[in-house]
């Protein structure tokens, strides 16, 4: 067994860090990105076929609190349709932290759903 050279939580602490390797030095920054990269809703969405579905509703989030349940179907997103090929878009779409997405879906109908920060 060994020991190997890596970034632990790296994606979590992106937008405040910077590593230099090869001078084995790393560099926090208490002024980071801005960007939204992170679900805001609390929703893990996979295409199924043709359609976007829901495979997992985090405890306590946005979507859980809207009554989203894994298996959903959505179908729309602020009144557009939304097919398989729509999934990216949509995760961005759910990153907007502090706006509210109006998302249609099969099982409930139309349900707003108030995003926040999650992480």
């Amino acid at each position: 067994m060994g020991f190997f050279d890596g970034s632990i939580g790296a994606p979590v602490l992106a937008p405040w860090f910077a590593a230099d390797y090869s001078g084995r030095r790393i560099f926090l920054s208490r002024e980071g990105r801005r960007e939204a990269r992170y679900d805001a809703s609390g929703l893990t969405l996979t295409s199924d076929g043709d359609a976007v579905a829901v495979d997992f509703v985090a405890a306590r989030s946005p979507a859980a609190e809207a009554g989203l349940q894994p298996g959903d179907v959505i179908e729309k997103v602020d009144g557009r349709e939304v097919t398989a090929r729509d999934l990216h878009a949509l995760r961005r779409a759910l990153r907007d932290a502090e706006t509210t997405r109006l998302l249609h879906v099969r099982r409930l109908g139309s349900v707003p759903i108030a995003l926040r920060k999650l992480v």
